[in-house]
């Protein structure tokens, strides 16, 4: 919420009703945070214009018989129910079952792929969760994530972070909002010094003010302005040896012809775990030192 804050307008109030009381799960916290990130920002694009309340929720519940019809397929177990709702604009019936279908976007194009709550259904389905969504148009929407409680402590190496501390420059380019945030707050936590930007062009102008700033370059594929592989092309006219990292929620794989042809060395996959993106940056820098 401190990292959501200030780029959400005060025409927006955020009510939060956090039960401490509530058990872990077993989940790698960087994905969870992809999920509320993703799904405050959808919440604040539907008030954007005219404003409202975000609210989020957190208890720890034990389905009754009535939610275990609406979903079968959810053990009788403890979850951890967390809920993200806005006074929106609403969906119609039509729109609510698309919303979990990769690309499908109501949004123009310059807001977002439809990647966002496609990804989030990925994680939420990965840890044996399940993901309902209530919404009228006009009246808001409501989703609400069951995670399976589990009744261990977290290790430590778990709240410390796996991987090891990096060093280095780093400029990240993605058009998506909610990833640059995600991504700042994840290569932050690893060490680096990140750039972020959302354009393509401004990535360009941002290195060839100082071409030697930095150690590495991560790019999204797709993008309005270019996509990520014209990029890197166009970075190696200025410097040819730059290590760069593609990442794409994209399914089809992409030729590595094309890649190595760009001086890509490294495709990587939505959604990242912190210690998967930690191991390919230190593998990707410490083979440009060898």
């Amino acid at each position: 919420m401190k990292l959501l804050r200030p780029s959400i307008p005060a025409t927006i109030s955020i009510e939060q009703h956090i039960e401490n009381t509530c058990r872990n799960i077993l989940a790698d916290p960087s994905q969870i945070h992809q999920v509320i990130i993703n799904l405050c920002t959808n919440a604040f694009h539907a008030m954007e214009e005219s404003g409202g309340v975000m609210s989020i929720t957190l208890r720890e519940i034990l389905p009754d018989a009535d939610m275990l019809k609406t979903l079968p397929g959810l053990p009788a177990e403890r979850y951890v129910e967390l809920g993200i709702a806005d006074t929106g604009t609403g969906m119609d019936e039509a729109t609510m079952e698309r919303i979990f279908e990769p690309f499908f976007t109501t949004k123009s194009v310059n807001k977002g792929t439809g990647l966002g709550l496609s990804v989030v259904h990925g994680i939420i389905k990965s840890y044996k969760g399940a993901i309902t969504v209530d919404s009228r148009p006009e009246k808001g929407t409501s989703f609400r994530i069951y995670l399976p409680v589990i009744d261990k402590p977290a290790p430590d190496a778990a709240l410390k972070g796996n991987a090891s501390a990096g060093n280095g420059s780093i400029l990240f380019v993605d058009d998506e909002k909610a990833t640059i945030k995600m991504m700042t707050m994840m290569l932050s936590r690893l060490g680096y010094r990140i750039c972020a930007v959302s354009s393509p062009l401004e990535a360009l102008d941002r290195f060839r003010e100082r071409p030697d700033r930095f150690d590495l370059v991560i790019t999204d594929l797709t993008m309005p302005e270019m996509n990520g592989i014209t990029l890197a092309a166009e970075l190696h006219k200025t410097r040819p040896y730059l290590p760069v990292i593609l990442m794409t929620g994209y399914g089809k794989d992409i030729g590595y012809n094309a890649l190595n042809q760009s001086g890509i060395c490294k495709l990587l996959k939505k959604p990242l775990k912190m210690t998967e993106l930690g191991a390919a940056i230190r593998e990707v820098i410490s083979s440009r030192n060898t």
